[in-house]
């Protein structure tokens, strides 16, 4: 009997732990979204958010395949036009003690309301995959958080 309390007290906090983190996980999502979406914010604060995150794409046979390299999703305004970019860059480690850097790959421009971030829930309720959805076309941008 004091085997199985353990178990289930374990259980609880281990469960816990991960709503927590599930919750500090979707909050920073959620800021990220905002960011995206938000109109009027001051010109000189060029990176609105960033956060590590890697690529999927969508085969042939209608799965999504991760792309092995790490990577960075990056919200920022330019400060020449204005107009807010989402970026994704490739985080490269850097050798023998040299810094890391990033290689940027995408630069989209996201006008308001264009484009819409959501989650998807086929992976269940712990699902760290989001898709950029562009309402205009079928284009679409899968990430992994």
């Amino acid at each position: 009997q004091a085997l199985g309390a353990r178990e289930r007290r374990r259980e609880r906090v281990e469960g816990e732990r991960r709503r927590e983190s599930e919750r500090n996980h979707r909050e920073r999502m959620e800021s990220m979204l905002r960011s995206l979406q938000a109109e009027g914010q001051r010109r000189d604060q060029s990176i609105l958010c960033e956060h590590r995150a890697g690529k999927l794409e969508l085969r042939a046979n209608n799965m999504m395949h991760a792309d092995p390299r790490k990577g960075l999703v990056r919200v920022k305004r330019e400060d020449s036009d204005g107009l807010v970019h989402l970026q994704w860059l490739e985080r490269i480690k850097g050798v023998m003690g040299a810094p890391s850097r990033t290689n940027l790959e995408d630069d989209l421009i996201i006008f308001p309301g264009e484009a819409v971030m959501k989650r998807l829930n086929q992976g269940g309720e712990g699902s760290r995959i989001y898709v950029l959805k562009f309402q205009e076309g079928d284009r679409k941008l899968s990430f992994w958080f």
